[in-house]
């Protein structure tokens, strides 16, 4: 009875979640970013001593792309908000599954070819992978 009742919780939650995203924009995302923690590795990457350089280091998504360890990323065709299943995605994008990088069943990303993708949580929190290593990032 417990587990099936954490389990509807669990559900509903990630329901909630999903549901609260539904009207996300691009300007959504805008802003400055500060990467402070690592929550996974996909099973190949840079790992531990990437992501020790990582920590603190801002990213910044504007109209104009993404910047981030000061290199500046123009999507070819601009940004786009795209609701995506994180299993397909991660493991088509990164080799990874959503266990390692601590990611619901359902998330709304920031796309724009060739830059990293965004995986959105709420107005304050956003997480990426970059080179193999997860990382959550606060809005400055």
């Amino acid at each position: 009875m417990r587990s099936s009742l954490l389990s509807v919780v669990l559900i509903f939650l990630s329901t909630f979640s999903y549901g609260q995203s539904k009207n996300l924009t691009i300007k959504d995302f805008y802003g400055k970013w500060t990467v402070t923690e690592v929550v996974g590795y996909a099973d190949v990457g840079a790992g531990y001593p990437h992501a020790k350089e990582i920590i603190g280091t801002v990213m910044v998504i504007s109209a104009d792309g993404i910047t981030f360890g000061g290199d500046t990323c123009k999507p070819n065709a601009g940004f786009r908000v795209v609701k995506v299943d994180t299993a397909v995605e991660l493991k088509l994008k990164a080799g990874a599954r959503p266990s390692d990088a601590e990611l619901p069943p359902k998330m709304v990303t920031l796309q724009g070819d060739p830059c990293i993708e965004v995986f959105w949580f709420n107005a304050h929190k956003i997480e990426f992978d970059d080179e193999g290593v997860f990382v959550r990032a606060y809005r400055d």
